[in-house]
């Protein structure tokens, strides 16, 4: 257990450090940067472990077809969570709309649009996934010896890490965790189904502030 404990601990720190870090030098984009210097961190712990990222579940799947009907469920369990939950619980609180500054200025901006569509399907859909769902959930498993509690504790984190869009989209990003999280100990342990969820709602909330659609779920 106590590796494990370990390697949550350095994923985490190096995360945050970098998060704060390159945003205090001005950075552009310091969440990706934090993302790539976390999961650098995290491929040294598996390389140590001598565990590779297929054994977290990037590998191909088994059935393609199986793979996008759960990436549909992952897609669709983000979206029914936050219109049912995390929407009226925050409008309840009179919580802002998701503050997407740190996004740049995305309305009709088209070769904006097209860098943060790639930055999606590259670094940050894959990145993530394997950082939160394939990394720290399989470690948080171990740790609390519970799938469900797992599943939990590694959304909030997902939700902490999200917390440069404001209280909403911290609880937005918690609720997708939750939601990809369950899918990810339903779906045979697989990452595909939820890079290409993932890709998905990052797609059409880019696009969205693209067309000038202000996000508040």
């Amino acid at each position: 257990m106590a590796p494990m404990k370990t390697d949550i601990l350095i994923a985490v720190a190096t995360f945050v450090a970098a998060r704060y870090g390159f945003a205090a030098i001005g950075a552009p984009f310091p969440g990706q940067w934090a993302l790539a210097c976390a999961l650098c961190a995290a491929g040294w712990r598996m390389h140590r472990a001598g565990v590779g990222v297929a054994d977290l579940g990037l590998r191909r799947p088994a059935h393609w077809p199986r793979a996008i009907g759960w990436a549909m469920v992952a897609y669709l369990g983000a979206i029914l969570l936050n219109a049912l939950v995390v929407a009226p619980l925050s409008n309840a609180l009179g919580l802002a709309a998701l503050d997407t500054t740190a996004l740049g200025d995305l309305r009709g901006n088209l070769p904006r649009l097209a860098g943060m569509l790639l930055l999606t399907w590259t670094l940050v859909a894959f990145g993530e996934e394997l950082l939160f769902r394939g990394f720290l959930l399989t470690r948080l498993e171990s740790m609390l010896g519970s799938g469900g509690a797992a599943v939990l504790a590694q959304a909030l984190l997902f939700g902490a890490g999200h917390a440069y869009l404001g209280a909403r989209g911290a609880l937005t990003a918690g609720a997708v965790g939750l939601a990809f999280g369950t899918v990810y100990l339903f779906a045979g342990r697989n990452l595909w189904p939820l890079v290409i969820a993932h890709g998905l709602i990052d797609s059409v909330s880019l696009v969205a502030l693209f067309g000038g659609v202000a996000l508040t779920r």
